[in-house]
């Protein structure tokens, strides 16, 4: 008898202790990176676009998986700066979740070009039209799938040269130009 009341008095003990850990639904992070990429400091995405992204990243990836590293607002966090290295992504998952961007509709070399743009380098006028011809969309790839893996640019040796070529060319362009 003693054995009964003492498994019926644990069911709420464990009731609780299970409800503490997590919780959060996979419709939980579905939102929570939907937050995040639609409230990015820089160039937030539309709520379709992000919710697109976001359905298909926590499917992809499972829910249990992202919960086994984030907290909803943890994740928002990092959807919001596209960083996504507390999942330890494998260079094909991040290159899906580029090409989930791309298939929701959000350009992301235009991205990079409006990025360049609202720096601070003062650029010249006519800089980011010469530019949208010459960075390719691989490039970007290069560029947002270490970040998401990592939470770092880091473009191979090839890729930094064309960037930094096309750069260059574009800007000697536009100063013979108006020279």
């Amino acid at each position: 008898m003693k054995l009964r009341i003492r498994s019926m008095a644990l069911v709420p003990v464990l009731a609780l202790v299970l409800s503490a850990c997590g919780g959060a639904s996979e419709e939980d992070y579905v939102d929570s990176m939907s937050s995040g990429l639609s409230s990015a400091e820089t160039q937030p995405l539309t709520k379709s676009q992000a919710d697109c992204v976001a359905e298909r990243f926590v499917d992809r990836v499972g829910v249990d998986r992202v919960s086994d590293e984030y907290d909803p607002e943890d994740f928002e966090r990092d959807a919001a700066q596209l960083t996504f290295e507390e999942l330890d992504l494998t260079e094909a998952e991040a290159n899906e979740l580029f090409d989930d961007f791309v298939d929701c509709g959000v350009d992301m070399r235009d991205r990079v070009i409006t990025e360049l743009g609202d720096s601070e380098l003062a650029l010249p006028e006519g800089m980011m039209d010469c530019l949208e011809g010459k960075i390719s969309e691989d490039q970007v790839r290069s560029l947002f799938v270490p970040l998401m893996r990592t939470g770092e640019t880091s473009l191979d040796a090839g890729s930094q040269k064309k960037m930094e070529n096309a750069i260059v060319n574009c800007y000697e362009t536009i100063i013979q130009n108006q020279g």
